[in-house]
């Protein structure tokens, strides 16, 4: 019986941790003329995952396409910085309709390394309606961990399913040391593909899923993953895990040895329907391993434990192998795996 490995952390130091969050307007205010804006918000959190507050000694910097931005407003109590730039800027920028941009934390004393674990960096592209007077735009980020690089586009938006969140980036990195060339891998929840794209660049067979709404994200960076690496892997298929009926079909016409999921019990009712789910998977479709990267967010309406728990027959052996700071890394493993 194999050991569970130990909780170790993903990254050495504690570092603060950059995010780039870009925000739709609506399609209306989108366009190429030189009086639309985009606005983008940068912001610095704590080992914690919450908003730090900082001294007077610590910044954030901003380039687009090399050409350095002045925030339109800093807000120093919870560390964030607001800009704002012509969208013709993006449309008449370089790659055709694309342009890069670069937030960088500097601190005088003592000094913050250049952290891009949630790509700082992200290229702003027109991706659909270049020719009309409202194109839509996306952010290319890239990552790479251990040598592994993928590369997902996030759409502009609120959806959840429309970011790379940072259990999708923690997960990421640990499929990217721990995860077996040829492992059977089904991912729920898989949102931008980060993670089915990390997994596939291992060497596994790799069903990523998600509901409706966040299919044509998923596919479109499944696509780019498959023609980066000339492997038919990931693929992609509409699944509503809370669908009990759904989950047993698949499980029916598939065999797993593991699955993958992040940041899915922000929600109640994902947190309720996910035991139901995994249990299907073990008895009809040969799971015999789960890892699942969890960020607690509330310590007083988290569902991680109720989850852990509800788990504890189908998935006794049970252990946390990574953290990076308000994010855990679980390994659930059935008694015979």
């Amino acid at each position: 019986m194999a050991a569970l490995e130990p909780c170790a952390p993903l990254w050495d130091g504690d570092e603060a941790l950059l995010r780039l969050r870009f925000f739709r307007a609506p399609p209306a205010e989108i366009s190429a003329s030189a009086t639309s804006t985009i606005r983008f918000v940068v912001s610095l959190s704590d080992e914690h995952g919450a908003d730090a507050a900082l001294d007077d000694a610590c910044d954030v910097t901003c380039d687009i396409g090399g050409a350095p931005l002045e925030p339109r407003a800093v807000d120093a109590a919870r560390a964030r910085w607001s800009f704002a730039c012509p969208a013709a800027l993006f449309v008449r920028g370089s790659r055709g309709g694309s342009c890069r941009v670069v937030a960088r934390a500097a601190r005088a004393t003592p000094p913050l390394r250049d952290l891009d674990v949630l790509g700082a960096a992200a290229l702003v592209a027109v991706v659909d309606g270049a020719a009309s007077s409202t194109p839509q735009f996306a952010c290319e980020r890239c990552f790479e961990f251990r040598g592994v690089a993928a590369a997902v586009t996030e759409d502009f938006g609120a959806a959840c399913g429309s970011h790379v969140w940072n259990g999708g980036v923690a997960l990421a990195a640990y499929a990217a040391a721990h995860l077996p060339s040829g492992a059977r891998v089904l991912e729920l929840g898989a949102g931008c593909g980060l993670v089915a794209a990390v997994a596939a660049a291992r060497g596994a067979s790799v069903v990523s899923t998600d509901r409706g709404h966040a299919l044509p994200a998923l596919e479109r960076n499944a696509a780019a993953a498959r023609a980066a690496s000339g492997r038919p892997d990931p693929t992609t298929a509409a699944l509503d895990f809370a669908d009990p009926a759904a989950v047993s079909a698949l499980a029916a016409a598939s065999s797993f040895d593991r699955v993958l999921a992040a940041d899915l019990l922000y929600d109640r009712s994902a947190a309720r329907a996910l035991p139901g789910a995994l249990v299907t998977l073990v008895e009809a479709a040969s799971v015999a391993e789960v890892w699942l990267a969890h960020t607690r967010r509330d310590a007083t309406t988290d569902a991680l434990d109720g989850v852990l728990t509800a788990l504890r027959g189908a998935f006794p052996r049970q252990a946390v192998v990574a953290r990076i700071r308000n994010v855990s890394i679980h390994v659930l493993r059935t008694a015979a795996a």
